[in-house]
């Protein structure tokens, strides 16, 4: 993490502009990310990867209703990331 993190030092010695940093959504990146932008003293917009983001979920709802379990996360994920969110939308109201 550090490596990016001098990297962007690299990049904008003047700190001018915010880095973003793209995630899976972990959370321990998250916090690493957060806690090394904190001792350097820099500003970073955390964007999550939308695919990871809808795999996290699926894996919540998965333990849920039977209805979104016969569904394969990885077809849907990519041809209708909405798909998922309607069903585990749904799911979560029942």
């Amino acid at each position: 993490m550090s490596a990016a993190f001098d990297q962007a030092e690299d990049r904008d010695p003047g700190h001018e502009h915010d880095g973003v940093v793209l995630v899976d959504g972990a959370e321990p990146q998250i916090a690493q990310i957060q806690a090394e932008a904190l001792v350097l003293g820099v500003q970073v917009q955390i964007v999550r990867d939308l695919i990871h983001v809808l795999e996290h979920l699926w894996k919540r709802m998965r333990h849920g209703p039977s209805d979104l379990s016969g569904v394969g996360l990885g077809a849907m994920a990519v041809a209708r990331p909405h798909e998922v969110i309607r069903r585990a939308a749904h799911a979560a109201v029942d």
